[in-house]
C-alpha cells in the first residue's frame, strides 16, 4: 500500500515537472503570434500615427517596459546610429517615465498606450514588434528583431535597409512577451510564470 502511494506520488509529481518544464521551455523557445502585413487595423493605425506631411519610411517599434526582450530592443535603439531618412516611433505599453524620456531625447516619437489600447489601435498581442510602412502607406514588414530568442544581433537596422533598396525580406519570428492577457493566459494557464 505505502509502495502504491510512492509511485503515485512519484507519478503526479512526474507530470507536473513534464508541464511546468514545458510551460517554461515554450516561453523561451516558440515565437509568439505576430501581425501579418495585410491587416487593416494595423495599417490604419500607423497611417494615422505618421504625420500627412510625413511621406518617407516610416518605422514602429511595440515595446513594454516589463518585458526583458523590449527593454533589450529599446536599449539597441538608444545606443545605434538611426537611420536620418526614417521616422520612427515607440509605441510604450505602460508608461515607463525613464525609458520614454531617453527615447524622446534620442529623437523618438513616443505614444504610451495600455494593453487594451495596444490590441484594440494596432491589433497587437505580443512585443517586441517592428512594424514598417514604405511611402504609399503600405505595411512592408511585421515582426520581431531576432533571428532567435535573445539573438546576439537586432536586425531592425538591416530590415530597414533591405526594404529601402526594394528587397523583400521574410519577417523574423517575434520572440519577447505576450502582452495581452488573453494571449499570457494562452501561453501560461497557470499564471505562475
Amino acid at each position: 500500500m505505502r509502495r502504491g502511494i510512492g509511485v503515485g506520488a512519484l507519478c503526479v509529481w512526474g507530470a507536473l515537472m513534464v508541464w511546468i518544464g514545458a510551460i517554461m521551455l515554450g516561453r523561451h523557445l516558440v515565437a509568439l503570434p505576430a501581425q501579418t502585413g495585410d491587416d487593416a487595423a494595423l495599417a490604419a493605425a500607423l497611417s494615422e500615427a505618421r504625420s500627412e506631411a510625413d511621406s518617407g519610411w516610416f518605422a514602429a517599434h511595440a515595446l513594454y517596459g516589463e518585458c526583458g526582450c523590449s527593454r533589450r530592443v529599446a536599449a539597441h535603439l538608444l545606443e545605434s546610429e538611426r537611420p536620418s531618412d526614417v521616422r520612427e516611433l515607440v509605441i510604450l505599453v505602460g508608461d515607463d517615465p525613464e525609458l520614454r524620456s531617453s527615447l524622446i531625447e534620442k529623437g523618438f516619437e513616443v505614444d504610451v498606450v495600455t494593453r487594451e489600447e495596444l490590441a484594440a489601435r494596432y491589433h497587437l498581442r505580443a512585443v517586441p514588434v517592428l512594424a514598417v510602412l514604405d511611402p504609399l502607406d503600405r505595411v512592408r514588414y511585421v515582426g520581431g528583431y531576432t533571428q532567435r530568442k535573445q539573438g546576439p544581433v537586432i536586425e531592425d537596422l538591416e530590415i530597414l535597409a533591405n526594404l529601402q533598396s526594394d528587397r523583400s525580406i521574410a519577417a523574423l519570428p517575434l520572440f519577447g512577451c505576450a502582452v495581452s492577457r488573453r494571449l499570457q493566459q494562452t501561453i501560461d494557464p497557470t499564471g505562475l510564470f
